[in-house]
């Protein structure tokens, strides 16, 4: 079951308080440690269209 968050930034957008090469920082991490992001593209976006279906 996934956790609740309560994120004071829209999904998407960074939060204004974080400075751009911090945010650069936080794609590259992502990039290398996400879950989601290691999965081949077809299976990840199969997961997309899943998760933001209306």
């Amino acid at each position: 079951m996934a956790k609740n968050r309560n994120n004071s930034a829209p999904r998407g957008v960074a939060p204004k308080d974080v400075a751009p090469q911090d945010v650069n920082v936080i794609t590259c991490n992502n990039q290398l440690t996400s879950p989601l992001l290691s999965l081949p593209g077809e299976i990840r976006n199969r997961i997309y269209e899943y998760v933001f279906a209306d």
